[in-house]
């Protein structure tokens, strides 16, 4: 049996990867405008996080790959039903 040591034990969670738009409309095969209109609309559509300092409307955005996963697999489990 594999027992972890102390540091595996202790170390930090990974991090989460961001995807940028062209990769979420990728993985979604939504257009961009679909997708636009999931994140105003669609409460369970992952939201941007603002990954650029600027305040600017138009500043860089990442998506979360984990809640995109997610919410690709509730479609499949909606269609599924």
């Amino acid at each position: 049996m594999h027992q972890l040591t102390n540091d595996q034990m202790h170390s930090p969670p990974l991090q989460e990867r961001l995807i940028r738009l062209p990769e979420l409309l990728e993985l979604t095969s939504l257009s961009r405008a679909s997708a636009y209109r999931r994140i105003a609309t669609d409460s369970d559509f992952p939201k941007p996080i603002k990954i650029g300092s600027s305040s600017a409307r138009n500043s860089a955005v990442g998506f979360s790959f984990t809640e995109v996963q997610r919410w690709i697999n509730q479609q499949a489990e909606k269609r599924g039903n």
